[in-house]
């Protein structure tokens, strides 16, 4: 064994100038320190298996919750004060710089009486007090719903440039199906706020062309797609209709008119581009985008709607049962006590018609409104047997874009005018 004496004043010690001992590192022999120590056992340890820590071993137990003392985490050690809410200063975070570019602008009002501001009633409207030319369009009118708040027209038929219709107002041409006529529309601005609050720039006016390539400010909601609830067609996209009869379109259902077949990015959302043949035996033309769907599911399931197929023309679509389609249960045309099923030999396959039966025959009252036309099926005379039958757009005596079992007829001989309609032959 070697023994290093290390103190002051001899020894293996040397004075190195200043009265302190210093270690003659030649008199430590590098070789014998590094000599193994006398009978030193080896020190050969098993390997460590993650096996013999047994997590068992580590008992939670040991963990006592308790020997962690909420006291001695002191509520008051954290300190409000130093977390100002006054360093915070609410002017530096602003809401207002992040929100501003995502959300829609606030555009102004309609003015109240001027072409295309709410109104209440015609008077409102007049473009100069008691004048007696203004219309206030509102609810239901030639079988177009319009907003409840209303919205003036006047010049109809007056107006000859658009000077005569006043400040920011144009003089249009309007072609409707009945006869194309001229008014008073207000203009489309330029930006965000081409048109007041609640209204689109818009190339139809309540399901009629604005000639000349003309467009104007018309109620309306540029986040609307087809199928969407509507009480108006307020409340669709632009150039859209609301089809709101309550048999047939129960909520209502918004559709684009005048896209383009072939392009259905002229509809609104994932609308399909279609002829309006196909979707009304022929009655109606022109085109119209439907809520294009694969399963009911993708249709307003709680409020009747299905996902039907149209055939080839159409595809399958969200359409709720209509009159004249075919059923066995009450409960295939629609909400029990607003429907019939009738059934029998007049009836092959069965017939939607409203419950309550239509009192004259020939005309749409009590019938759905634009799709179908009151016809006395059964007892000549007796009204309570009359049903409402789809109607249709000929010729006259064919199929006629009926269904099968069906012909296109005049369901009122008895008329002057020819009215045709789906009957049994």
């Amino acid at each position: 064994m070697i023994t290093l004496a290390l103190g002051a004043g001899g020894g293996c010690g040397r004075p190195d100038g200043d009265g302190d001992d210093v270690v003659d590192a030649a008199v430590i022999d590098a070789s014998a320190v590094d000599a193994p120590l006398p009978d030193a056992p080896p020190i050969d340890a098993p390997p460590i298996d993650a096996a013999v820590i047994d997590a068992a071993l580590i008992d939670a137990a040991l963990i006592d919750a308790a020997a962690i003392d909420a006291a001695a985490i002191d509520a008051a050690a954290i300190d409000a004060a130093v977390i100002d809410a006054a360093v915070i200063d609410a002017a530096v975070i602003d809401a207002t710089p992040i929100d501003a570019p995502v959300d829609a602008p606030i555009c102004p009002a309609p003015t109240p009486g001027a072409v295309g501001g709410p109104c209440a009633v015609d008077s409102n409207c007049d473009s100069a007090a008691g004048l007696g030319d203004g219309i206030c369009m509102r609810h239901s009118i030639a079988g177009t719903t319009w907003p409840g708040t209303g919205y003036c027209v006047n010049g109809i038929e007056s107006c000859t440039d658009d000077a005569s219709c006043g400040a920011g107002n144009q003089c249009v041409m309007v072609g409707d199906a009945a006869g194309a006529f001229r008014i008073c529309l207000p203009a489309c601005g330029v930006g965000p706020c081409a048109c007041p609050a609640g209204q689109v720039c818009a190339a139809w006016y309540a399901g009629a062309p604005i000639l000349g390539g003309d467009v104007a400010c018309l109620p309306g909601s540029p986040a609307a797609v087809d199928g969407d609830v509507c009480d108006s067609f307020g409340d669709c996209a632009p150039n859209s209709r609301c089809l709101d009869d309550r048999f047939e379109y129960p909520d209502g259902q918004c559709h684009r008119v005048g896209c383009a077949i072939g392009d259905d990015t002229t509809c609104a959302g994932d609308g399909h581009c279609v002829a309006m043949a196909a979707l009304t035996t022929g009655v109606e033309a022109g085109t119209a985008c439907v809520d294009r769907c694969s399963v009911d599911s993708d249709c307003r399931f709680v409020s009747g709607y299905r996902c039907v197929d149209g055939g080839p023309e159409v595809g399958r679509y969200c359409r709720h049962p209509h009159a004249g389609d075919g059923c066995v249960l009450d409960e295939d045309c629609g909400a029990p006590g607003d429907w019939d099923c009738e059934t029998g030999p007049t009836y092959p396959g069965g017939l939607c018609t409203p419950q309550l039966a239509c009192p004259t025959p020939g005309t749409g009252g009590g019938c759905t409104r634009g799709s179908s036309i009151c016809y006395d099926a059964v007892l000549l005379g007796v009204a309570t047997d009359n049903v409402c039958a789809d109607r249709c757009g000929g010729p006259i005596d064919t199929q006629g874009g009926c269904r099968a079992g069906y012909v296109c007829r005049d369901v009122a001989p008895a008329v002057t005018s020819v009215v045709l309609g789906c009957v049994s032959p």
